[in-house]
């Protein structure tokens, strides 16, 4: 038994023919044939049903398929864990993190960080709605920092540590408010600017969360814009808590009581990473840092 041929039982079994896994494989569909078949020799049963027109696993082979999975994965962790120690330390780490996450939390750790590994370059990319994770999953990043329902933790194969609460609230200038008095309900500021940020990723499939299709929305591309024309009285929006704590305090803002909108979103902010992702030093001491906090 070897990798090659587990890989070819994975890639006939996800592709549903010889034909296609032998061009993912680049290699012939005899090649493939004898392969499987020489496998099947040494475990003394088939490992697939050849009666039909699809290849299907037997009730064997969907035993095989699925240890071999663990196998490929391990295998896979090895070669990356093995490529980084001939490597040493890496040149360079990119963080993916949302704009809804206060940035000021990773500060303890850059600075130790750059203590230890001074030659590695960290590189903090920020990021709107789904643009961490998708930035992740597209391995422009070795880690991410998001809010993620569950879905997406299981459908994504991620694993994650929480590492902050989510708070976000819908707030409104008070000298814009005050035009409304009593400010009840969502209606009364359809007219209004909502202040929406823009999605750097494509996860959303553009659509705006948390906005009313009849809405009057301006949008914007950072977090501090969207604040910044909250507080001016540009419009109104859901915030972060850890950006607005203050100006709820000094009545710079208000928080927005209304009956037919959710005004407040809370959750748990995560540091995820690629299941069966192998980090190099760097991305793992950030990692487990963060998981501590």
């Amino acid at each position: 038994m070897t990798l090659d041929q587990l890989q070819i039982v994975k890639s006939v079994q996800e592709l549903g023919s010889l034909k296609l896994a032998s061009e993912a494989l680049h290699k012939t569909q005899p090649a493939l044939s004898k392969a499987i078949k020489n496998l099947e020799q040494q475990f003394g049963f088939a490992i697939f049903d050849r009666s039909q027109y699809r290849l299907a696993l037997t009730a064997e082979g969907k035993q095989i398929y699925q240890h071999a999975l663990k196998v490929l994965d391990s295998a896979s962790a090895l070669k990356q864990l093995s490529r980084h120690l001939q490597q040493g330390l890496e040149n360079s780490v990119t963080l993916a993190f949302d704009s809804n996450f206060d940035s000021r939390r990773l500060a303890p750790v850059i600075r130790q960080c750059q203590q230890r590994y001074g030659n590695t370059q960290l590189v903090l990319k920020q990021h709107n709605v789904t643009g961490a994770i998708e930035a992740l999953s597209k391995q422009q990043a070795q880690l991410a920092i998001c809010a993620l329902p569950n879905l997406q933790i299981e459908t994504l194969d991620l694993e994650v540590v929480a590492i902050d609460k989510l708070e976000l609230i819908n707030v409104i200038a008070p000298h814009l408010a005050a035009q409304f008095a009593p400010l009840t309900r969502r209606e009364q500021l359809k007219h209004e600017l909502q202040i929406v940020l823009q999605d750097t990723g494509s996860v959303s499939g553009n659509k705006d969360l948390g906005v009313s299709p009849d809405q009057r929305r301006l949008y914007v591309n950072n977090m501090q814009d969207k604040y910044q024309l909250i507080k001016a009285a540009v419009g109104w929006g859901r915030l972060p808590h850890y950006l607005i704590e203050q100006d709820l305090q000094l009545g710079q803002l208000q928080q927005l009581e209304l009956t037919d909108v959710r005004n407040q979103l809370l959750g748990d902010i995560f540091i995820v990473k690629r299941k069966n992702q192998v980090l190099g030093p760097v991305a793992d001491f950030i990692w487990r840092s963060l998981g501590k906090s």
